[in-house]
């Protein structure tokens, strides 16, 4: 158990809180296959919790959508209609879901506003759907085609009831990604002759080409804030720190990459390989280690808010979970005259403590909630000003 003790700002002395350096991430965890059934996944996804999951395939005519609220240990099959479920996305709370599919020219776009027990389809126009996106709320989503050279994307800002095309230029799309408040957009295409990354600080306003090389990418993924993003490409992974306007390559070895996830703050990215292979980097991208995990045909990957729970799925075969012990760093900033204390979405349960003294046996759970702020994907409680000293701690359950 890591724990954080800081005293509150309320005190005539504040004392920051320090950062926690991740541990060696893949050495002694494990991939444990889940109860999700054998077939060819398609795309995954996880709420910032890693509690709720997601996961589309394409094995038409019985594509399935299923779904799992705890962590993936049992897993429902969603009544959603059978296509060719193509990418999945959800809300960080996990009460919001879209996927798309690609059966050209009929693919469609579905919603789900309950944790994925029942899917409606939206009126976005039918087309080669392959890639989504959603914002941490789970109101702004917005899906790309593959159809070259019209190639459309279209966008929702209510959850999928409207779409609207989006003004972007027609390319052969591949991966879409957005910051937590989807103000930050970035999208990738494996055009033939271009491949080209574009990206938008205005929830799509405006779009730019960015700096980056033609390498036929394939997907791309973004931090809370979309300052950090990454994309793979033709046997490479490429990084960028500022909101996907310039990109260099990453320390990530030369493999058949397939997909890509990132934690909330950027530093844990994930990556899955057709051959067998998936790596994790806990430095931005800077290096990277194999994880050992089972031999497959891996199609698809997702991370919690604190990138410390990883699910991938495979063509033809199943899901698997791989969970580290969380290491949540405490803040706290001064309100008016109140505490914020705030900390990345776990992967697993912690509970918010409080004693007038570090040393005390006994600490007090505060009985507060956290409320899940969606533009950084922290938990957030208000502490209330207090007479004398004060103590905060977070205490794994």
């Amino acid at each position: 158990m890591n724990k954080l003790i800081v005293p509150s700002p309320l005190l005539a002395v504040f004392v920051a809180a320090g950062q926690f350096a991740l541990p060696g991430p893949a050495a002694a965890q494990n991939w444990v296959q889940t109860s999700a059934p054998a077939h060819s996944w398609t795309g995954i996804a996880s709420s910032a919790n890693g509690a709720t999951l997601v996961a589309v395939a394409d094995d038409y005519p019985t594509a399935p959508i299923y779904y799992s609220t705890n962590s993936g240990s049992n897993w429902v099959q969603a009544t959603a209609a059978s296509h060719e479920w193509t990418a999945v996305a959800m809300s960080a709370d996990g009460s919001k879901m879209v996927a798309v599919g690609d059966e050209f020219p009929t693919g469609p776009i579905y919603v789900s506003t309950n944790f994925g027990s029942a899917w409606q389809p939206t009126t976005a126009p039918a087309s080669d759907w392959v890639t989504v996106m959603s914002s941490a709320d789970g109101s702004e989503l917005m899906a790309a085609s593959q159809v070259y050279p019209t190639g459309p994307v279209y966008a929702s800002t209510n959850s999928g009831n409207n779409w609207n095309q989006a003004m972007i230029s027609g390319e052969e799309w591949t991966g879409l990604a957005c910051s937590a408040d989807g103000s930050k957009l970035v999208a990738v295409a494996e055009t033939p002759g271009s491949s080209p990354i574009f990206y938008s600080t205005n929830s799509g306003g405006t779009w730019f080409q960015a700096d980056a090389p033609s390498s036929g990418w394939l997907a791309v993924a973004s931090s809370a804030l979309g300052n950090k993003t990454a994309a793979i490409g033709a046997e490479a992974i490429y990084v960028s720190t500022n909101y996907s306007q310039d990109w260099t390559m990453s320390g990530a070895p030369i493999e058949p990459w397939t997909a890509i996830a990132s934690s909330a703050d950027g530093t844990v990215l994930a990556a899955t390989t057709s051959g067998s292979d998936i790596y994790i980097s806990t430095d931005s991208g800077n290096t990277w280690t194999n994880m050992n995990a089972p031999y497959s045909e891996w199609t698809s990957i997702a991370a919690s808010a604190d990138g410390r729970q990883l699910v991938a799925s495979v063509s033809g075969g199943g899901i698997y979970i791989w969970q580290a012990t969380p290491t949540p760093c405490l803040s706290i900033q001064h309100s008016a005259a109140n505490a914020v204390l705030s900390w990345t979405v776990p992967s697993l349960n912690f509970a918010l403590q409080q004693s007038p003294n570090p040393s005390a046996a006994n600490w007090t759970n505060l009985t507060t909630p956290p409320i899940l702020n969606f533009t950084n994907l922290q938990n957030q409680v208000v502490v209330p000003s207090v007479t004398g000293r004060q103590f905060f701690r977070l205490q794994s359950q």
